[in-house]
């Protein structure tokens, strides 16, 4: 028989995938900024907006959730925070982008081949050891992301066959 997660422990879980939603925000914040003033690129500047908002988003979802305990609040939240900061930030910026760049290029992968899977100038070279590692921390980042948003979501919406609808 297995005991089911307690109001606390759903309270705690979502707490937890929010803080760690807002860490990754934050640091691909620093890490985009940092990239555009080192590289002169102000695009990088400008891609911090749209985190931002999608941020907003999530705390927007979450708080129209605790006020009214509508799980398709909570669905809303579940699904921009694993879209945009799981998979676009963590999997894609800090695993594709910095992970396997620096671990390809380290590993002397043929230069026409390294530039094929990432080319320039969207793609430095790895040259600046912050940039770097604020790149592959995204990714760091986005493994206890991920986990609370599943969590949250098995707390929350696999608790019971009895679960109320999403509205």
């Amino acid at each position: 028989m297995t005991q089911q997660p307690t109001q606390e422990a759903a309270r705690r879980t979502t707490r937890l995938s929010a803080i760690t939603t807002l860490l990754t925000f934050l640091l691909t914040a620093l890490h985009h900024f940092y990239g555009a003033l080192r590289y002169d690129t102000p695009w990088r500047r400008d891609v911090i907006l749209h985190p931002f908002i999608a941020l907003l988003l999530c705390l927007l979802f979450l708080y129209f959730y605790c006020q009214s305990k509508r799980k398709i609040f909570l669905a809303l939240y579940l699904f921009v925070s694993f879209v945009l900061f799981g998979l676009g930030v963590g999997i894609f910026e800090g695993f594709y982008n910095h992970l396997l760049k620096n671990f390809f290029y380290f590993a002397g992968m043929h230069p026409d081949t390294f530039r094929a899977l990432f080319p320039a100038p969207t793609y430095e070279l790895p040259n600046d050891l912050f940039f770097e590692t604020t790149g592959i921390g995204q990714f760091l980042l986005a493994i206890p992301q991920l986990y609370y948003l599943a969590q949250t979501f098995k707390t929350h919406f696999t608790r019971s066959r009895t679960n109320k609808s999403l509205l």
